[in-house]
């Protein structure tokens, strides 16, 4: 799998359908993604988390709807297939890292972090740091 991340913006507030907004704890992460299966068979494509300072993850959101290009819960890529989306965190604003994962077993996952960082202005440009094995 080949993960690039395109962009991430916070947001106080996100519409639940019908013109409601949604309830949030802190304040919406959304991180745009584009994610190439290169391999020769399908692959369902893992909820991400994103790592706080102190190391603890947090799982995205599982309901997305009113997010424009949100990448959904259920995920599949065929062979050579390639999404671009959404996905979203309901997280106090920090600096995070995503971690990004192959979606194998636990004994043969490979993960990789990006980091995320915690300024607006930052968050306009694409991310500058490349994803680093763990």
């Amino acid at each position: 799998m080949l993960y690039s991340v395109l962009n991430a913006s916070w947001q106080n507030e996100l519409d639940a359908g019908g013109g409601l907004p949604r309830m949030l704890q802190h304040i919406y992460l959304v991180v745009q993604l584009s994610i190439s299966n290169v391999g020769n068979k399908e692959i369902a494509l893992p909820l991400l988390h994103v790592v706080k300072p102190d190391n603890s993850e947090v799982l995205e959101l599982s309901e997305g709807q009113g997010v424009e290009g949100w990448l959904g819960i259920l995920r599949a890529l065929a062979p050579t297939e390639t999404k671009v989306g959404r996905i979203v965190f309901d997280v106090p604003q920090a600096a995070y890292n995503l971690r990004l994962t192959d979606g194998a077993d636990p004994d043969s996952e490979k993960t990789a972090v990006v980091a995320l960082p915690n300024k607006k202005g930052d968050l306009e440009s694409p991310l500058l740091k490349t994803p680093a094995s763990r």
